[in-house]
């Protein structure tokens, strides 16, 4: 069955899905047009419903040689594995991910192993069962995708989990199952059971001899008869969403007027129930039969622009109206002072307060709901700033790097930078950065993305280490610095401590009324000029003397 849904767009779709998946508890897919509609909505979804919200990765317009990020591998295999498994979840795509083809169901999950305590499994057998499953064996286990054995223990980082989990064998008999810390290497949870999904997409039988099996996702309609999609692994279906078709078939075939239907609809209503999400009631291509209209009454929720009395004196006439109404807060403190602004208004019972985000608020006219964002109650967009990360040199032309040197690539870390080659792909003929990395990985990066690309700055009498691609190391190096960091900062707050030890008068912390005089300021600073707020604020704050 085919349904229309119409009155709703952008974020207002959330609540309605979280409502069918309530009626119907079970497996939802939702498409989107690109990966920004994709990563609002999901959030959304993560505040109405407390089911987990899994955002599929883009499929990518890159060299079909071209090195896959090992991370954005492992969370596909996650939420495949998720969904071929059942668990009752909601998947969020781009359109481009979901068209993506992947190899059937039933033979991606054929060579699945599930762990149970107090089973028995042989050890030698389950090692050859995770080579084949293209695990990387290897003395620590640290990453996804890797294993590791020390005598009766079995160490397995499956993409599928957030965590590794550590098997301790007695004899064939698994003793004990528990999750662990790959940082600390310290035990987490035990558990009772523990499902090892691959580690690849492509089953060993199917991997051509001598080449990784991350390029040879690109071949899947070739290494496959038959090929499925992401709908094909759901294994408890309740329905399935296309948000906006119109923009979804505008973001598959740009420029084009009479873009085929991405989608056919009737293969989902044999799967499931199908709701294509529309802002008004249209003619929806490719849909040829629609089954039901349903109208849902919706509109944008009224802006205060920080003005906190006209939000208190709206609030009290929703209220009294008979509405509910619900405030997300991003953080605890900001849900604490916004509890202190409603007992001032005497608000309070009347107005439901949730720490969550929102992208936007909305109002359902119809059943007298309102949700509100902080984006309508305070005026933040002004205040959205650059990143302060501290980058190297950054790349902006290519004669700000010649062949020969380092640079680094943020996924990817220090490669050697060989020039630039024009490529072929899919019919266009594009620039792109060529980056050596240890033995012959080679990346490719278009040079509309050599944002992501830095020049190395360092020592010039060592040159930098070089990893290879499909490493961990560059990780683990990150990991390493980060944590020498976080101990050098502990040293200095230790010697801090000391030199300020003498009390003094403590200001007390922003409130509602201190970040309205804030938003009334009508010019936009500067990054330096937020710094410098802050630092005051914090000094003032503090029981230190100034």
């Amino acid at each position: 069955m085919i349904t229309n849904l119409t009155g709703i767009s952008e974020n207002r779709i959330a609540l309605p899905a979280a409502r069918l998946m309530e009626k119907r508890p079970g497996q939802a897919l939702i498409i989107c047009s690109n990966e920004v509609r994709t990563a609002r909505l999901a959030r959304d979804l993560s505040f109405f419903s407390r089911l987990p919200v899994y955002v599929l990765p883009q499929a990518r317009d890159e060299l079909r040689y071209e090195a896959k990020s090992r991370a954005e591998q492992a969370r596909r295999i996650g939420i495949l594995s998720a969904l071929a498994r059942g668990e009752k979840c909601f998947v969020v795509a781009p359109a481009a991910g979901a068209l993506r083809p992947l190899p059937p169901r039933r033979e991606f999950m054929r060579d699945a192993v599930t762990l149970s305590l107090g089973g028995f499994e042989d050890r030698a057998e389950l090692i050859a069962r995770l080579v084949s499953m293209g695990y990387e064996r290897v003395g620590i286990c640290e990453s996804s995708g890797q294993f590791a054995v020390r005598g009766d223990i079995v160490d397995i980082y499956s993409p599928a989990a957030e965590l590794p989990v550590r098997a301790e064998f007695f004899g064939d008999e698994i003793d004990s199952l528990r999750s662990y810390d790959p940082l600390s290497q310290r035990s987490v949870e035990a558990m009772e059971t523990f499902t090892v999904c691959p580690a690849n997409l492509i089953s060993a039988d199917r991997l051509r001899e001598g080449e990784d099996a991350q390029y040879q996702e690109n071949y899947i309609e070739e290494l496959y008869e038959e090929t499925e999609r992401v709908w094909d692994y759901m294994t408890s279906p309740s329905f399935i969403m296309v948000d906006d078709p119109s923009r979804v078939s505008e973001e598959l075939a740009p420029g084009k007027k009479d873009a085929p239907a991405p989608f056919d609809y009737g293969a989902f209503s044999d799967i499931c129930e199908t709701y294509v999400c529309t802002p008004f009631a249209q003619r929806i291509k490719g849909v040829e039969r629609l089954d039901a209209l349903t109208e849902i009454a919706s509109r944008q929720a009224p802006m205060f622009a920080g003005h906190m009395d006209v939000l208190a004196h709206e609030l009290s006439s929703y209220a009294d109206r008979g509405y509910s109404v619900t405030i997300a807060c991003s953080t605890g403190e900001r849900l604490l002072n916004m509890k202190e602004f409603l007992g001032s208004c005497g608000l309070s019972g009347r107005i439901e307060l949730r720490e969550g985000e929102l992208s936007s608020g909305t109002e359902y006219p119809g059943e007298k709901l309102l949700y509100l964002s902080e984006n309508e109650i305070f005026q933040y967009i002004k205040r959205s700033r650059r990143s302060r990360r501290r980058k190297g040199a950054e790349i902006k032309v290519f004669t700000d790097i010649k062949k020969g040197d380092y640079v680094v690539h943020e996924a990817h870390g220090v490669g050697r930078f060989a020039g630039v080659e024009k490529k072929s792909v899919l019919g266009s003929v594009r620039d792109y950065l060529k980056i050596c990395y240890a033995g012959n990985d080679v990346l490719y990066v278009p040079v509309d993305q050599m944002s992501s690309v830095q020049k190395y700055v360092g020592s010039e009498s060592a040159p930098p280490k070089v990893y290879r691609l499909s490493g961990p190391e560059w990780g683990k190096t990150k990991e390493r610095v980060k944590a020498a960091i976080e101990d050098m900062a502990e040293d200095l707050l230790e010697l801090a401590a000391e030199r300020q030890s003498e009390p003094g008068f403590s200001f007390g912390p922003d409130s509602a009324w201190q970040k309205e005089f804030e938003d009334a300021f009508p010019y936009v600073e500067t990054d330096d000029q937020l710094r410098c707020t802050e630092e005051i604020k914090a000094d003032m704050q503090s029981d230190r003397p100034m």
